[in-house]
């Protein structure tokens, strides 16, 4: 079993998802956060969720997470999906555990199970595994006060992303196309500097013209 994020099997989609809840409310009230991506067969992260879910409780937000880890692979068009939890009682209540005080999501996840064109296969991982959507999770009950959901990657998401992919930090890519830049800039300069001269040119003309007429 893997320690670190993974890239899924050719023609199918990873979905990773982790919940989050305290007893103890983080500094901004919340006591739940939620998080999930999506990654496609090359290891690009194609959609993320993150935020909190006022209100839930600790199975309920853990049911939570999956329905709407679920809800992005249907949006996004995915129908080979790997689903992949470090929560067991999210992993058995896929395979038709049943929780009341969780029936709504549970029942809206066996109707995604059901669904013919659908081949979703739910994998129980380790937390080491599953670090990302963890750090979605605690971020995003420490920081949001509703779900966020986006297409690009954000700050620290970037380091563990690449990171845990095996190509060291995004950071070293961004600094070496910053210094590409600089010789770039270098014909704009000198263009601005040609049109300033012709300018002056041009008035210094014009001017030695009006003093010939006068």
């Amino acid at each position: 079993m893997a320690s670190h994020l993974t890239i899924p099997k050719l023609g199918f989609c990873k979905l990773d998802v982790h919940s989050c809840y305290t007893g103890r409310p983080f500094k901004n009230g919340n006591k739940t956060g939620v998080g999930a991506f999506i990654s496609d067969d090359k290891g690009k992260i194609v959609r993320m969720l993150t935020g909190t879910q006022p209100g839930f409780s600790e199975k309920r937000i853990m049911c939570f997470v999956m329905m709407m880890g679920l809800r992005l692979a249907w949006e996004e068009q995915k129908e080979l999906v790997i689903l992949e939890t470090d929560n067991w009682f999210v992993f058995q209540c896929y395979y038709r555990k049943w929780c009341e005080e969780c029936k709504y999501e549970m029942d809206q996840i066996h109707k995604r199970r059901e669904d013919r064109n659908m081949n979703i296969e739910v994998i129980y991982i380790p937390p080491a595994a599953n670090i990302l959507a963890i750090y979605l999770a605690e971020n995003g009950g420490e920081t949001r006060e509703h779900i966020h959901i986006t297409k690009k990657p954000f700050g620290k998401v970037l380091d563990i992303w690449y990171e845990e992919m095996g190509l060291g930090s995004p950071w070293i890519r961004l600094i070496c196309e910053a210094d590409d830049e600089g010789p770039k800039m270098l014909p704009l300069v000198a263009s601005v500097g040609s049109c300033l001269n012709r300018y002056v040119l041009t008035t210094f003309v014009l001017l030695i013209g009006i003093n010939f007429v006068y």
